[in-house]
């Protein structure tokens, strides 16, 4: 079995617990998600992928956290050799802001030493990154979207959101990852992601 396959095994399985330990069945769960209840089998059982509205809204159902249903380096080998698997849930963060927001797409940038780079992104194009990028070392942000801002150490890390508004609600929502990813992205790649630390501004 791929690491790939192992992680979306991993993720019905920890769903369907979480599903269980609220008390929903399959038949209420489904239509709290606004489709057939035997389109949600097909899901669970793994007959089907989860799309990532529908995943983004079954979380919301369970009041849950991508990382509540990703594995953890510790809880299966199979998964824990797979050495983007950390990864791919900031990745997965990142395109919840920007789906829920519905915005034209979003990146991550760090500003350290003077250069910007791009961490992440999804749905800007590598030239209009380019822009942002630019645009930051000229100590300036463009006017055309929505930012966060988190201090780490030396460097200063930027979530930029290319959208009309930003809903008030997932404002909190951008300011916890912002403070996880600076975390992550400075070498800190702990369970304990959520708690800044003392040098964080």
């Amino acid at each position: 079995m791929t690491s790939r396959w192992a992680i979306n095994d991993f993720v019905r399985k920890r769903l369907r617990n979480l599903r269980l330990a609220r008390g929903l069945s399959g038949k209420e769960f489904a239509s709290r998600l606004g489709i057939p209840r035997t389109s949600y089998v097909s899901l669970e059982t793994g007959a089907y992928n989860f799309k990532l509205d529908v995943l983004f809204k079954a979380l919301a159902i369970l009041e849950a956290d991508i990382q509540d249903i990703w594995p953890e380096d510790r809880e299966a080998s199979a998964i824990a050799q797979n050495p983007l698997h950390l990864r791919r849930i900031q990745e997965f963060r990142l395109t919840e802001v920007v789906s829920l927001a519905e915005a034209d797409g979003g990146c991550l940038l760090r500003l350290e030493g003077g250069s910007a780079s791009v961490l992440m992104s999804t749905g800007l194009n590598q030239s209009y990154l380019e822009r942002l990028c630019l645009y930051l070392e000229d100590g300036r942000l463009m006017q055309d979207g929505y930012w966060f801002e988190r201090v780490r150490r030396n460097r200063t890390f930027y979530l930029y959101v290319k959208a009309s508004s930003f809903p008030n609600h997932l404002q909190p929502v951008a300011r916890h990852y912002m403070s996880v990813w600076a975390s992550f992205f400075s070498g800190k790649q702990t369970n304990s992601e959520s708690s800044p630390g003392p040098d964080e501004k």
